[in-house]
């Protein structure tokens, strides 16, 4: 049981430092320190995206070298961003992140109060 809890503790924390690898590496690439937080974005894609592209690459037998299928969920992911953004909506609009996360604040005052942490679907 206690390495069923401590499995996602442990994902997340790979996550973080896969993407703060890539982040130093974009970085020193591009040193500008305004770019810094674009440089991150990129890195939390990265991240994202890499899963989905080793999961296509495997269903195809490993045909192919990674990268093509790495460029390609890259391209996905671009194309996504450019048509939401183009329909001059956020991605999140009416969705409270906040509460779906599970971080314990909500937009709305009868879902967050002080200490709730509930996950989506929890009883109280």
């Amino acid at each position: 049981m206690r390495s069923t809890e401590t499995l996602p503790a442990r994902k997340h924390s790979n996550h973080e430092r896969q993407e703060r690898i890539i982040t130093e590496a974009l970085a020193e690439r591009w040193p500008d320190p305004e770019r810094q937080q674009a440089l991150r974005l990129v890195a939390m894609a990265g991240v994202g995206t890499l899963p989905l592209a080793i999961e296509i690459w495997s269903s195809l037998e490993r045909r192919g070298p990674l990268a093509d299928h790495l460029d390609e969920a890259f391209a996905a992911v671009q194309g996504s961003i450019t048509s939401l953004s183009s329909a001059r909506k956020s991605v999140f609009a009416g969705v409270d992140i906040g509460w779906w996360c599970g971080y314990g604040f909500s937009r709305s005052r009868d879902r967050a109060g002080p200490g709730r942490h509930e996950l989506p679907g929890s009883s109280t």
